[in-house]
């Protein structure tokens, strides 16, 4: 079964990424499935959420991988320490997106690699969805405060500029 994921681990991904707090559940989860840590990190190879704290010298050895996988150049890199191995992973190796980086204390199968991707495939499309909410509640609060400021004309599509 190297290399592939369990349909149950599939299910568990899927119902993690699908709760209010899809992204911090489904990083747990994977925390809790591959004894380690996984980790969130934006574009910019940021961490954005851990769970839990990511080993201290992690992210300085893999910082080169991250930033290669965040730049599309890679879709996936495996990194190892003295006490530690990661993943890092991206969805599809596209540029600009999210990336996950997975630790554990013990050696990572190529199942666990699948894994990562999968969860790191749900991360991007969670992400994607989050951002697309936010701006959609900032049009919301743009559209109010003008119908409050009595610009019901511009609040309205048909006072919008054309393209």
């Amino acid at each position: 079964m190297e290399g592939r994921v369990r349909d149950d681990d599939l299910g568990s991904m899927q119902r993690a990424v699908l709760r209010p707090d899809g992204k911090v559940a489904l990083l747990r989860w994977l925390a809790r499935r591959l004894d380690g840590s996984a980790i969130l990190l934006d574009s910019s190879a940021r961490p954005v959420h851990s769970i839990p704290d990511c080993p201290p010298d992690v992210l300085g050895e893999a910082a080169a991988d991250i930033r290669r996988v965040a730049a599309g150049e890679l879709a996936a890199a495996s990194i190892s320490g003295p006490s530690w191995w990661a993943r890092v992973t991206s969805a599809a190796g596209r540029r600009g997106r999210p990336v996950l980086l997975v630790t554990s204390r013990t050696p990572l199968s190529d199942g666990d690699g699948a894994l990562a991707a999968h969860a790191a495939a749900l991360l991007d499309l969670r992400w994607a969805a989050d951002e697309r909410e936010r701006t959609v509640t900032q049009i919301k609060e743009a559209v109010l405060l003008l119908l409050m400021a009595g610009k019901s004309a511009s609040a309205t599509p048909g006072g919008w500029p054309r393209r």
